[in-house]
């Protein structure tokens, strides 16, 4: 495979997504170019919002320096999606008090929100929630891989323009999630079972890599 020229990529990019909507892109490129290459493809096709998917928290926040440099006297309104952080022993620095349950909830392969956020007694008025408010109301929203594993995309994508997934493995971002509808004392009561299936799964998933 050949390095595209930065030009000829955004001259296929936009014919892509002008003719049919879908513009997939295996060749090798440079990680540095990539946050204008999505900047100029929103320009020429006059999109007025996006969703894009990056790999880490790093390329999250590149696209979102990108979007928000004044070029050409275009500024995008744009907010990457927040992180959970733990709150420190002084309260604050934080914004989400069962962080900890979070962490647990991912591993098992669980959305957090249903499992611990729908049950949580800080809910009202949660931080994190507000910062989330915030990405959502922004034209251009950006968020992680590893964030949209565990996001009702349709939900997130069917009120914008276009959606641009920057990772190594697109269909990592399409991982099936689990809806939970169990009370406090059921979900403690199968923990211990659905550790075995997360179990079960991951042996699965190491065994089909290429599936």
């Amino acid at each position: 495979m050949h390095m595209l020229h930065y030009l000829d990529r955004l001259d296929a990019w936009c014919g892509s997504l002008t003719s049919g909507g879908l513009s997939l892109d295996s060749a090798p490129w440079i990680e540095a170019e990539v946050p204008g290459l999505i900047r100029q493809t929103i320009l020429r096709l006059g999109y007025q919002s996006s969703l894009v998917i990056c790999r880490s928290g790093e390329a999250c926040e590149r696209v979102l320096a990108e979007f928000t440099k004044p070029t050409d006297g275009q500024v995008l309104d744009a907010a990457v999606f927040p992180s959970r952080a733990p709150y420190g022993m002084s309260g604050q620095d934080g914004n989400c008090h069962l962080f900890d349950d979070v962490q647990r909830s991912q591993s098992l392969g669980l959305p957090p929100i249903k499992s611990v956020c729908d049950v949580c007694p800080f809910e009202t008025g949660c931080e994190y929630f507000g910062q989330l408010d915030l990405a959502r109301s922004a034209a251009h929203g950006i968020m992680t891989a590893a964030r949209a594993e565990f996001t009702d995309l349709e939900k997130e994508a069917k009120s914008k323009d276009a959606v641009f997934i920057i990772n190594g493995r697109a269909l990592d971002v399409f991982v099936p999630t689990v809806q939970v509808f169990l009370s406090l004392d059921q979900a403690h009561l199968d923990l211990d079972t659905l550790g075995k299936v997360s179990w079960q799964c991951l042996r699965r998933a190491l065994s089909d890599r290429d599936i």
